[in-house]
């Protein structure tokens, strides 16, 4: 079952990496941080991304400067909330709306 679950995971990491315009990746990144990507059975969905900005652009394979503006235009929007060492998912229907699902 473990194997299954990581095997899961890594398709829906390869998944949001190939989206092409880094603000989708940063969205699917989020989403699939929080388990609000695609919700595994027994695993159960956060508001909270326990990452910080640095982490967050390493998952979604782009540049710390690129990830920052994207995040803090995502805070502007109300979709996400940046604290230090975490973020908080407010409006995971709007990071669905920015991926295009």
């Amino acid at each position: 079952r473990l194997c299954s679950m990581n095997q899961l995971l890594a398709v829906a990491a390869a998944n949001d990496l190939a989206l092409v315009r880094s603000e989708k990746r940063i969205a699917a990144t989020l989403l699939r941080l929080s388990g609000q990507r695609s919700v595994l059975q027994g695993s159960e969905a956060s508001d909270i991304v326990h990452a910080n900005q640095q982490e967050v652009a390493t998952h979604a394979n782009i540049s710390l400067s690129k990830a920052s503006g994207h995040l803090n235009k995502m805070a502007r929007e109300g979709f996400i909330d940046l604290r230090y060492g975490h973020i908080s998912i407010l409006d995971p229907r709007g990071l669905q709306t920015v991926i295009g699902d």
